[in-house]
């Protein structure tokens, strides 16, 4: 006899509702449950932007059962920025990151050509206070910046500059996956960026990106960069960033700009650090919790913590530019 068909049901709500958390049948496999349902679980992804599964995995391997679940595919990705360390194959600590400071929001590899659709973090760990992984709604965020401002982003474009210093950060060997520079300068060939070799082992990289783009499964326009989050003035706590706004502005490690290379006003960064707060909601971690996201619907960030904390991420369901661009002009009206 067949088993019935469970139910899936959003059972509560973190964040002022707009965080479901959902509930599967403890009765059975986190993973049979995921297989039945997972046509439920993206359209709530598609609608909502995450959802959290409660204390669903026990080692960071259950990130690759949920992952095999809901049939998504492997993300090879080039370009990273951020610190992290090698769990187990494609899962990774969330971010290297000292925990007095906050991770500012951003959404994955959106300065690149390609980017995970698709971001899974399981809690091992929560800390002791703090730690939560908040998002913000990017859609949300679209509507609610200033139309000139956008405006301005979408004919200007944004140009990142990025130095890949030896001791600073994620050096450009570990970011391109190589040692030969021949190797370097064909891939930045290949996706529209300038590499600038900068002395014996520093590469500089400047390259132009779009400020909006839609969705390639809801068509929704989703504000999707980093030009706040790689701005030298996004950097708290304040004393951190006037430390840094005293160096060499062509030396920072990251740092935005128009894309005609005009400088970000103050102003600006203030708006976006405003509205994406404005955007932004917390959810608290629970031991073996799994949040699922969608990377171009929702942006994520880190608040400072203390005690020991452990987050692991993997990234699936690879996007490319050409995609959203196809997903634009299929728009109506387009």
């Amino acid at each position: 006899m067949s088993q019935a068909r469970s139910r899936m049901e959003i059972t509560t709500f973190t964040g002022s509702d707009r965080i479901p958390v959902l509930a599967w049948d403890r009765d059975r496999s986190i993973r049979d449950w995921l297989v039945e349902h997972r046509g439920e679980v993206e359209a709530v992804l598609a609608e909502r932007g995450a959802a959290i599964l409660k204390a669903v995995i026990a080692t960071p391997d259950g990130l690759t059962e949920i992952s095999s679940a809901l049939q998504y595919g492997v993300a090879e990705l080039s370009e990273e920025s951020s610190p992290r360390s090698q769990v187990s194959g494609d899962i990774f600590t969330s971010t290297d990151y000292p925990a007095a400071y906050p991770i500012q929001m951003h959404n994955e590899y959106s300065y690149g050509s390609r980017w995970p659709l698709r971001i899974m973090f399981g809690c091992l760990q929560p800390a002791k206070t703090g730690g939560e992984t908040p998002l913000a709604d990017m859609r949300e965020v679209f509507k609610r910046l200033d139309h000139g401002l956008v405006h301005k982003f979408v004919e200007k474009k944004i140009m990142y500059r990025r130095n890949y210093t030896p001791g600073m950060g994620v050096g450009w060997q570990a970011a391109f996956g190589t040692e030969d520079r021949e190797c370097v300068e064909s891939y930045c060939a290949s996706v529209g960026i300038r590499p600038i070799w900068i002395g014996k082992d520093t590469l500089r990289t400047e390259q132009v990106g779009d400020a909006v783009l839609t969705h390639p499964r809801t068509g929704e326009s989703v504000w999707f960069n980093h030009a706040f989050f790689f701005n030298v003035r996004s950097l708290e706590p304040l004393s951190l960033r006037e430390f840094m706004l005293g160096e060499d502005e062509d030396d920072l490690s990251t740092n935005t700009y128009y894309g005609d290379g005009e400088r970000i006003e103050p102003e600006v960064i203030e708006e976006l650090r405003r509205v994406i707060g404005a955007c932004t909601v917390v959810a608290p971690w629970g031991k073996g919790d799994v949040m699922l996201v969608d990377n171009m619907l929702m942006a994520h960030g880190r608040t400072p913590f203390s005690g020991t904390r452990r987050v692991v991420v993997k990234m699936a369901e690879v996007v490319t530019r050409d995609a959203t661009t196809a997903a634009a002009a299929a728009k109506p009206g387009s």
